[in-house]
């Protein structure tokens, strides 16, 4: 049997309603050769009820077990998957997100097109509420491609960052920059996608086509990326300290992005968990932010809220 030309990697666990929407988005592609491997991690509800009810109408979708022998996690999911997987071109896609359906053909279309194979494509991307739909800026504006340097420059400039699902990775550039890292529970996707994009030569931009990102606005802690806990929080600041370490043995220096990076966890965490951002004293320090002078730093940030509004309305 010919393998598939795509391969669709969806980790789950005890989101049964969701992943059918997820799985659903993918059978409606208008490019037809895919596999899609969906790994449960464990779920206690009908997960696989459901799924089986879906592969006896379509072959294409194969439902696994992780093995209780690997870490728990979406990380660990992925790998396994990846293992399993068979497809030139991954698809990586969470239990609650959707694609549109046009994206995988017109992704491929596009890294086809290029003669130089080191490249990943990405495309637009918007939140998908229970209430209603939010509009994204994109990263691209008026480029067609960015760099690595450029596409780190971009998402600070723009305060934004790229869900996991925006983007059709060569299985070829993963097997060289590397598996996603089981250690890391939170910003795990950042961490592995700037593994990804130092390998690459460029991502390109891919019009009309999207993928939905799910915001839980009945359950706040439904996404793992919400956690506030200080499991969390070490996870955030090695990912980073990583990203840096990455970009630098590259020669890209993006210390603008790492500094509203770590901005924002001091403003997040400083008042909770002090003592976990001052055992990163000497990271802080490096990106130019130092902690001996928290109380200026969160004084200024009350300032900026209380004159953002003020500014927002009456001269821009």
């Amino acid at each position: 049997m010919k393998s598939p030309v795509v391969s669709v990697i969806i980790p789950t666990f005890n989101r049964s309603e969701l992943l059918v929407e997820a799985i659903s988005s993918i059978r409606k592609q208008t490019y037809k050769d895919w596999e899609c491997i969906i790994v449960d991690d464990g779920s206690t509800d009908n997960t696989k009820i459901e799924v089986d009810k879906i592969i006896l109408e379509d072959c294409r979708i194969q439902y696994v077990a992780k093995p209780e022998v690997l870490p728990r996690g979406a990380a660990s999911s992925r790998n396994f998957g990846l293992e399993l997987s068979k497809g030139n071109f991954i698809q990586w896609l969470d239990d609650d997100d959707i694609i549109s359906e046009n994206k995988i053909e017109l992704q491929l279309k596009e890294l086809f097109q290029l003669e130089n194979k080191k490249a990943i494509a990405c495309c637009n991307w918007d939140f998908l509420s229970e209430r209603e739909y939010f509009k994204r800026d994109y990263i691209f504006k008026d480029k067609s491609k960015l760099t690595a340097n450029q596409y780190f420059y971009e998402l600070r400039k723009q305060l934004t960052y790229c869900p996991i699902h925006v983007f059709l990775i060569p299985r070829s550039l993963i097997l060289k920059g590397g598996n996603w890292n089981v250690l890391l529970s939170l910003n795990d996707d950042a961490e592995f996608m700037c593994r990804m994009v130092i390998e690459s030569n460029y991502i390109i931009h891919t019009d009309n086509c999207f993928a939905y990102y799910r915001e839980h606005n009945t359950y706040p802690n439904y996404r793992i990326s919400n956690r506030r806990d200080i499991d969390a929080l070490e996870s955030y600041l090695i990912s980073l300290r990583l990203m840096r370490a990455y970009l630098l043995s590259s020669n890209i220096k993006q210390d603008a992005f790492f500094k509203w990076k770590l901005l924002n966890v001091f403003y997040d965490y400083w008042k909770v968990y002090p003592e976990v951002l001052k055992k990163q004293y000497y990271f802080f320090k490096e990106i130019g932010i130092n902690l001996d002078y928290a109380y200026f730093y969160k004084l200024r940030y009350k300032l900026y809220k209380i004159i953002k509004p003020w500014y927002k309305r009456y001269l821009k």
